[in-house]
């Protein structure tokens, strides 16, 4: 009996899955969906650079004893194409011939090409990220480049190799996380920290006006949380977590929105002296550094500081005002509009006074004319006259209130208009920093 396996290599682990014949058609194969299989109780087979060989040899030896095999003769293997040729290398060394490929770059195209049709948003501008690589078309072509941290992430190769072949599903968005009610009433930041949703409905309540920034900041909430990548640095814990963060914290600053590229050229000398073992010592004695040392330390502490003064910098102070303006503008509208109320409330009541003397035009001429032609008015004449008058100016003073009135709402409302326009261009911006300014109190926290 053949035992055949989906094998997924990635950077530093391999995955199983097992693959076995349809029911209705013994020729056709079908993967077990979301279920790696496991090989010594582990889903993952996770190995460093320069053991790979060795890790599949023991998991190959491993799976024969589970499944009660005396070799691997009747082993067989699908294995996805990995985009690094010396991990390529390695696993034919150990399968030889009882190993097919399936071309990488095939299933990214097709699966690019299917999320296009079905308007995965962003995907035509950042693409799929895979293993570490961001796989995007352009023109027709595939395009590689490295993670981007907006890239729509696929968590392993047997889910993309069933999106790719129209069988499998993929959320196009990160689903809210089951965040609380509470959290989500919490106004002090405009992204929920947790799941990456636009909170500030109360002055942006257009959907149309923050699904941009609100679909960019889940993208990178998400990806930041499950899988952005990281080259571990064996020779020093403290080293490796120094360069987790500052991985981290690049991926943001050089967006567009940010563009921190004198910032971003101090992130990548960091870590180079992180990945340089020549530097060991100096990170290992922290407490005793000679200066040259220090300075790897400092520079940590620099990096840190600089973008934590970008964040403050950039958008957060302009936007602020912006709301405070929005909530002042919003208060004067409110007082105006019930100014308006009791304004109109006095015209209707002048409007009936008036309309119950009952006052004919006739009556209004000849109690107008005889003062003038030295008639003297009577008590009741009098008063009904007065009483007009009165209502007359009551109706003009309410109408011309109301129209001044009116006229102040029509310009702190363009007011308004205009400051959620600039807040609607400042909302992804202003995201992106609140996310930055989280990991640098985090990278605070390391020193």
């Amino acid at each position: 009996m053949e035992y055949r396996f989906f094998l997924v290599p990635q950077k530093r682990s391999f995955i199983f899955y097992k693959i076995v014949p349809e029911k209705d058609d013994i020729e056709k194969e079908a993967i077990t969906i979301d279920t790696p299989f496991p090989i010594s109780g582990e889903e993952t087979i996770e190995f460093e650079d320069g053991t790979a060989e060795d890790s599949l040899k023991k998991a190959i030896e491993c799976l024969c004893n589970e499944l009660n095999l005396p070799d691997d003769s009747t082993l067989s293997f699908l294995v996805l194409k990995s985009s690094d040729k010396r991990l390529n290398r390695e696993i034919k060394n150990v399968l030889g011939n009882r190993m097919s490929l399936v071309s990488l770059d095939y299933l990214m195209r097709r699966a690019l090409e299917r999320a296009s049709k079905e308007s995965f948003p962003l995907i035509d501008i950042y693409g799929f990220n895979y293993d570490e690589v961001n796989y995007s078309l352009k023109d027709n072509r595939l395009k590689k480049r490295p993670f981007h941290i907006l890239g729509y992430t696929i968590p392993s190769g047997e889910k993309m190799m069933l999106y790719a072949d129209g069988n499998g599903q993929l959320c196009p968005d990160p689903c809210n996380p089951g965040c609380s009610d509470e959290i989500h009433s919490d106004k002090t930041n405009w992204f929920c920290k947790e799941c990456g949703m636009f909170l500030r409905n109360d002055l942006i309540p257009e959907q149309k006006d923050y699904e941009f920034a609100q679909t960019r900041i889940m993208r990178i909430v998400d990806n930041l949380k499950k899988a952005f990548p990281h080259n571990e640095i064996l020779w020093d814990d403290t080293v490796d977590r120094y360069a987790r963060q500052l991985e981290r914290l690049n991926a943001l600053i050089i967006l567009p929105e940010i563009d921190a590229k004198d910032i971003s050229t101090q992130i990548n000398a960091f870590l180079s002296a992180c990945r340089n073992s020549k530097s060991h010592a100096g990170f290992m004695n922290k407490r005793k550094m000679d200066s040259k040392n220090q300075s790897v330390n400092e520079g940590y502490k620099k990096v840190i500081c600089a973008v934590s003064d970008v964040c403050n910098h950039i958008m957060h102070n302009k936007i602020e005002d912006c709301s405070k303006e929005i909530t002042n503008i919003n208060t004067n509208l409110s007082s105006i509009q019930n100014n308006i109320r009791e304004n109109q409330i006095d015209l209707e009541k002048w409007k009936q006074l008036k309309e119950n003397m009952n006052y004919t035009q006739v009556e209004d001429i000849t109690l107008s004319i005889k003062p003038v032609i030295g008639i003297p008015l009577n008590q009741t004449e009098y008063q009904r006259l007065s009483i007009f008058n009165a209502a007359n100016n009551g109706i003009a003073t309410a109408e011309k209130n109301i129209s001044e009135l009116n006229d102040k709402i029509q310009f702190l409302e363009a007011q308004s208009a205009s400051r959620k326009n600039e807040i609607i261009k400042l909302i992804y911006p202003q995201g992106i920093c609140e996310i930055l300014q989280r990991l640098v109190k985090e990278s605070e926290q390391l020193l």
